[in-house]
């Protein structure tokens, strides 16, 4: 039998600490939460039997504490078929009036790559849209969102991109670092955002993107981000996985 780090009170404690913050902690993954609070507080050096009156007083300790629990690791062109959908089905019906900008939000963006995908799909499928495109990238991570704003990024987040596409649309800094060219940056913003704390601006998206960020939400806090998404879409609009 597997040795806890937190016995099932502290746990506990932590679950109900955390969701103020809108994170749930699973019991079905506990170990991997258990292990990631004790490396935050070694990190932090801090007792971890006093960490959650710690977290209880202090926003900002509480804050980097959820964000290191969850994973922000993403790729180019991660699940296509997002994509597609809004290639094929959804921007040709937002297409009819082209002289107004189209809103494309990413949600939880992390270090950007949703949001440049979002323009190569464009670039390589409706180029004629491309100039009335306006990507807006959130995440509540600061450190997300600089990763997004630098655009430095490994060959193995472009791993699902066709090489031709790679060539294409991206810089080689060095044998193993790209970076998307001025043309795939250009009318992409990224901002600092905590998307559950913040409201959007109502109806001012067409369509946003919200993947793989739910999943780490309470229930509660996944109702309250789908009303904020909800009002902030315009008529018409469209959410892709939310």
């Amino acid at each position: 039998m597997t040795s806890r780090i937190l016995n099932s009170f502290q746990f506990n404690l932590f679950q109900q600490i955390l969701a103020m913050e809108g994170l749930d902690l699973t019991e079905n993954i506990r170990e991997v939460f258990e292990l990631r609070i004790q490396r935050f507080a070694i990190r932090h050096r801090l007792r971890l039997d006093q960490l959650p009156y710690l977290l209880k007083e202090d926003e900002t300790l509480r804050i980097a504490l959820a964000e290191s629990l969850i994973i922000h690791e993403s790729y180019f062109y991660r699940e296509y078929h997002h994509f597609n959908a809004m290639i094929h089905h959804i921007l040709p019906k937002r297409a009819t009036c082209p002289a107004r900008p189209i809103s494309i939000l990413s949600a939880g963006c992390a270090s950007g790559e949703e949001a440049y995908s979002i323009r190569i799909c464009i670039l390589e499928a409706l180029p004629h849209l491309n100039p009335y495109i306006e990507i807006t990238g959130m995440d509540r991570s600061e450190q997300m969102i600089h990763a997004a704003r630098t655009g430095h990024y490994s060959i193995y987040a472009l791993r699902e991109i066709p090489d031709h596409l790679v060539e294409k649309y991206f810089i080689r800094e060095t044998s193993d670092l790209f970076s998307p060219k001025p043309d795939i940056r250009k009318g992409i913003n990224f901002f600092q955002s905590d998307l559950l704390k913040e409201s959007l601006n109502k109806k001012a998206y067409d369509i946003i993107f919200c993947r793989n960020v739910m999943m780490y939400l309470t229930t509660g806090a996944r109702e309250k981000l789908k009303c904020n998404f909800e009002s902030s879409l315009k008529p018409g609009g469209r959410g892709v996985s939310f």
